[in-house]
């Protein structure tokens, strides 16, 4: 057991490396293969050992997940993760460097946020990006992760003093 446990935590940390590197399919594929793991021996701090850094991997695992659709049971799980991620991570100081924070949101993420810096509501972004509003929600709540804010005004904010494009 100890040895599976040590493997896992050697491709958790590779993943992350990876999706930091922008090799952002290989990450979420060998990511997934942790999770599962990890869920189906009952281990999950392992994954958040892995430090602040692991937030933007798991929030684009679950943002994957959510439009691919997972088991019930591993989405539980990755939920299960996040929440726990945030509860660990959200409430130290700023840890991840800026940069960091700008490459961990996707395009379509940036997109959402420079529309949500113009005003628009979910139902305006949804139409001018031709998705569903439950599709730009998912988005909205993976930026709030990754930019630890709970409000679109903070989100916002929090975008201009990184100095994120189009948000001014």
């Amino acid at each position: 057991m100890h040895n599976l446990h040590f493997a896992l935590r050697v491709e958790a940390h590779l993943a992350t490396v990876r999706f930091r590197a922008k090799q952002i399919d290989e990450a979420l594929k060998s990511f997934g293969g942790i999770v599962a793991a990890f869920a189906k021996a009952g281990i999950y701090q392992t994954i958040l050992d892995e430090g602040a850094e692991v937030g933007p991997l798991l929030a684009a695992f679950q943002d994957n997940a959510e439009r691919t659709g997972i088991s019930h049971e591993l989405m539980s799980c990755v939920s299960k993760l996040t929440a726990a991620w945030r509860l660990r991570y959200r409430s130290e100081p700023q840890q991840t460097p800026i940069s960091a924070i700008a490459d961990s949101l996707s395009a379509r993420e940036s997109d959402i946020l420079r529309l949500i810096a113009e005003g628009r509501s979910n139902k305006e972004i949804a139409r001018n990006l031709a998705i569903a509003p439950e599709t730009v929600k998912s988005h909205v709540k993976h930026i709030f992760t990754k930019l630890n804010v709970e409000k679109r005004a903070q989100a916002v904010l929090r975008a201009q003093i990184l100095g994120l494009g189009g948000t001014h």
